[in-house]
């Protein structure tokens, strides 16, 4: 953990600025991982003390012409592998995302960014929206998402 009260007072800070941007509905599955809390985790797991990993698998399925618009957990960076199918991928920075649209919530950002036509983007050499990534991920394809990402996803098949 930090030993200076002044930093870690103002880590703090920022984690509970960052967690109050999530929208309410996101918050009740959303961790909020903190020093105590990892160290519980590696006490239950018989880790050494300072050493835990955050994780997690989850198990997702769609139908076809399914839309999902959002942040991973956390907005932790992730890999996702698609066992199946394949989907339409576009994403983004969330920061990139607000400033483009001039919003300041994640719930008004994610809104904005799932409307998003190809007449809305900005061209290339304004430098607004160059994480901007889309393609296709199919069977077998392993996609990664950075950390403070936002994703929309469309199942196709």
């Amino acid at each position: 953990g930090c030993e200076d009260p002044v930093a870690a007072a103002a880590v703090l800070e920022m984690k509970t600025r960052l967690f109050d941007l999530l929208p309410p509905d996101w918050k009740k599955e959303t961790c909020f991982v903190d020093e105590e809390t990892l160290e519980v985790h590696a006490k239950k797991n018989d880790l050494e003390q300072g050493m835990t990993e955050l994780s997690a698998l989850h198990l997702c399925g769609a139908k076809q012409g399914v839309t999902y618009c959002g942040i991973e957990n956390c907005a932790l960076p992730s890999l996702r592998l698609q066992v199946s199918g394949s989907k339409m991928v576009v994403m983004a920075s969330v920061a990139e995302i607000m400033e483009h649209f001039g919003v300041n919530g994640l719930a008004e950002a994610r809104d904005r960014f799932q409307s998003l036509a190809a007449a809305d983007l900005p061209d290339p050499a304004s430098g607004q929206l160059h994480t901007l990534s889309a393609g296709y991920v199919r069977t077998g394809d392993i996609l990664y998402t950075p950390i403070g990402y936002m994703l929309c996803e469309k199942c196709m098949v």
